[in-house]
This record gives C-alpha cells, sequence and structure tokens, in this order.
C-alpha cells in the first residue's frame, strides 16, 4: 500500500502511470482484486484515462463481476471510441452474461479497429472468437 506523504521515509506513489502499473503487476501475479485499488486511484487522478477504465474492466471481468466490466469498457469508449481492446473485453464480459447480438457486435468492431490499426495478429484472434461463437 502507498504511504501518505508525511515525511515518513516511504516511497510515495504520486502518478498515475505508478497507480496504473502496480495494478497491472498485481493483475499479472493473478490478483485482480488486488490491482482494483489501484485502478480506482489512478482513475481519481485521472478520470478521462479511458485506458485505465479498459485495465479496470478486464480486472473486474476476472472477478466475475460482468456488468462493472461493461460498464468500465463502455466509458473506456465514451472516452475513446477507438479502443479495439474495449471493444473486445465488453464483447466477453455481454457473452457471459448472455447477450450474444451485444457480444457479437462488439467482437466484430474490436476486430475491425485491430485490423484498420494495423494489428493483424489481435484481428486475427477476434476472426476466431468469432468463426467459434455458439
Amino acid at each position: 500500500m502507498p504511504a501518505s506523504a508525511q515525511g515518513d521515509g516511504f516511497a510515495r506513489l504520486v502518478t498515475v502511470r505508478e497507480y496504473v502499473r502496480r495494478g497491472v503487476d498485481r493483475m499479472e501475479a493473478g490478483d485482480a482484486r488486488g490491482a482494483l485499488p489501484f485502478f480506482d486511484r489512478a482513475l481519481k487522478l485521472n478520470p478521462k484515462g479511458a485506458e485505465i477504465y479498459v485495465q479496470r474492466g478486464y480486472a473486474r471481468a476476472q472477478l466475475r463481476d460482468y456488468k462493472g466490466a461493461i460498464a468500465d469498457q463502455s466509458e473506456a469508449l465514451r472516452l475513446k471510441p477507438t479502443l479495439a481492446e474495449a471493444f473486445a473485453n465488453r464483447g466477453t464480459s455481454r457473452y457471459r452474461l448472455g447477450d450474444r447480438k451485444g457480444a457479437r457486435e462488439d467482437w466484430q468492431k474490436a476486430q475491425a479497429l485491430f485490423r484498420a490499426q494495423g494489428d493483424a495478429a489481435k484481428a486475427n484472434e477476434i476472426a476466431q472468437v468469432i468463426a467459434n461463437f455458439r
């Protein structure tokens, strides 16, 4: 946990980037629940950080909070409508909640954006998801 800035000698997390990095580190360690407070702090400092909403939404999905995940991915897309990753993640959460039509639409948008942004590997990965869609 970050220490407060009271001259106690502990390192203080002061930038959004540091909070996000700590959250991502927790995610990579398999600790989605532990990542959430770091993403929350980053968003408190930068409420227009679309990519932070993507990260927090992914963490929420890992915790099976699909409604929360969809809300975060939707906010990311409101702030930055070209975030292919947000469409891909929101599609997966929609699928998990039984919204097959919404999932397919989001995955198709993600695929098109990844392709337009030159990320053929991710576009092909989403194409496989769509092809295996049942």
